[in-house]
């Protein structure tokens, strides 16, 4: 299934399959599942419980459970870094779900949007979606999986820095831990848990993300290139028809709040900031900033422009109206089009140039001064002691 009349003869449940199969385990979750999303998240939930049932098992047989009181060090429940891994990744893969529909529904609204085009357009329109648009979020091409293998190579790095890490763990994190070497038991689960979740679960989700950041690229360069779609006033979304690109690239942002929930709870866990925690903190809001403006500036120029010139055409009609109402008199014809028109001004005067609601945009400014305002003081202090020193 690639092209887009194949494309818009699936509902979103169906398309959202074909997305699932891209990827081992969420394949074999949907087809178990059978499409259900009810049951996609029961069986995952199947799949990942025993994990955790692991940790608190191994920890509670090595009498890890609490260390404050033990040598001064971290046990699993006092460790809320990684409680908070191990809690909210479940979330993570909901909001992967979420996601995934989402780009089914993005694909279907465009597609149906850029048909109003012509018939030219409609067969570009197939050739994009052929050749580029549906590979990469499908992982057909060898080129797709092997950027999907550097994500997993990526997990299997961090999973081998962090068993380095813990092995001495006093030095790297300022405490004793109950998954460091010392505690071979917790150590053993901790990196099975570590690895299901960043070589299993997180490439496919950072995959996901890279390919829809990737594809929503292409579709609004063509959008700027006056050749994917006609931009319409009338659109419900209330941007000329692209809030759906918006919207799925503000959801690519959701996955940044687990993800800074785990690094604030690590924070906390050793009551002290290093490098790594500096240097996730600045990334996540780099990569906000990233995806929600960066794939749009070039698509909020050709829509300000649009804008632009709709409404001066539309002035020199009506002003045109007026000059004939001035010199014939009041008509009955005359004035339903002035009123037609100005009614199609206003619709043009609050189109919205960027593809996201100002409900959005205050979400995510606060989300991101929030990080900021929390964070620089810490990072600041951090550079000043390390000067010192």
């Amino acid at each position: 299934m690639s092209t887009s009349r194949e494309i818009q003869d699936l509902d979103s449940t169906q398309l959202a399959s074909e997305l699932f199969d891209a990827h081992g385990l969420t394949r074999f979750l949907s087809r178990l599942s059978n499409g259900d999303t009810q049951r996609h998240i029961l069986f995952f939930l199947l799949f990942y419980a025993p994990l955790p049932i692991i940790v608190i098992a191994s920890s509670y047989f090595e009498g890890t459970l609490w260390l404050e009181s033990v040598n001064g060090g971290k046990g699993l429940f006092e460790h809320f870094g990684s409680l908070s891994n191990m809690l909210l990744m479940p979330v993570i893969y909901f909001l992967y779900i979420h996601y995934v529909y989402l780009i089914a529904k993005m694909l279907k609204d465009i597609l149906y949007r850029s048909n109003i085009a012509g018939k030219k357009s409609k067969s570009q329109n197939d050739s994009l979606i052929q050749s580029k648009v549906m590979p990469i979020l499908l992982c057909k091409n060898i080129e797709h999986r092997v950027i999907k293998y550097l994500f997993v190579l990526l997990g299997i790095y961090s999973l081998v820095i962090n068993s380095g890490q813990t092995t001495d763990s006093l030095h790297f994190y300022g405490n004793y831990v109950w998954d460091s070497y010392t505690y071979i038991f917790g150590y053993v689960a901790g990196r099975l848990l570590l690895f299901v979740q960043w070589v299993i679960i997180l490439p496919f989700v950072a995959y996901t993300l890279f390919a829809c950041c990737y594809a929503v690229t292409l579709i609004k360069q063509k959008i700027s290139n006056n050749s994917f779609l006609v931009i319409s006033p009338f659109a419900p979304d209330g941007c000329g028809g692209v809030g759906s690109l918006g919207q799925v690239m503000l959801a690519s942002t959701y996955f940044l709040t687990p993800i800074y929930l785990i690094v604030v709870a690590h924070y906390f866990t050793h009551e002290n900031i290093y490098l790594t925690l500096i240097l996730a903190s600045v990334f996540l809001v780099l990569v906000s900033i990233g995806i929600l403006l960066l794939p749009f500036l070039r698509l909020h120029g050709h829509l300000s422009e649009w804008k632009e010139s709709s409404l001066s055409r539309l002035e020199h009609k009506l002003c045109d109206y007026l000059d004939i109402q001035a010199e014939e008199g009041l008509s009955g014809e005359v004035h339903v089009k002035a009123l037609a028109l100005e009614k199609v001004y206003s619709h043009v005067q609050t189109l919205r140039t960027w593809p996201y609601s100002l409900g959005d945009q205050l979400k995510w400014a606060s989300t991101v001064l929030g990080i900021i305002v929390a964070w620089t003081p810490k990072i600041l202090a951090y550079v000043m002691n390390g000067r010192a020193g």
